[in-house]
């Protein structure tokens, strides 16, 4: 199992984080609709409490299935060909962008109460924050594994 690998596998469980971050801050009485900070939220800015819990069983299974079908699809590429090098590139770049944006609207949530204690313009600067934060550790903990799978196809020629 390579990073590429990991962080897919750790995607759905980042979803569960966001799920959580998000109803701890519906249940603090801040709206959604206000702030949408996270995947989830921005969903699902306008529903109802009882809907809510629907919604985030449905979720959560999407993003449960997502993580499968980017594991499988991955599983299927072959390096030798260029395509399959692309494929990789496009599984790690999909895989990346959901955990960026499942760590930040996580981060972010968890935070909320104290963000807004400061202002808004706080908010912004930690959103970009996290942004940046998990753009630059996602990149720096695949960028090897991703250079060594293209690069073992470049040393069978």
């Amino acid at each position: 199992m390579d990073s590429v690998d990991k962080i897919i596998c750790v995607s759905p469980f980042l979803a569960i984080l966001d799920v959580i971050a998000a109803l701890y801050v519906k249940g603090l009485g801040d709206p959604f609709a206000r702030y949408k900070v996270g995947l989830f939220a921005n969903f699902l800015s306008g529903t109802e409490m009882l809907n809510l819990y629907v919604y985030a069983v449905a979720y959560l299974i999407v993003m449960f299935v997502l993580a499968i079908a980017l594991l499988y699809a991955k599983d299927r590429l072959d390096s030798s060909s260029k395509q399959g090098r692309l494929g990789l590139l496009a599984v790690a770049g999909i895989a990346g962008v959901f955990y960026v944006v499942l760590s930040e609207g996580f981060i972010v949530n968890f935070f909320l109460r104290s963000i807004l204690e400061r202002g808004i313009d706080f908010l912004f600067w930690l959103t970009g924050v996290a942004y940046l934060a998990a753009t630059f550790s996602v990149g720096f903990y695949v960028w090897h594994d991703v250079v060594a799978w293209v690069r073992s196809a470049d040393a069978r020629r």
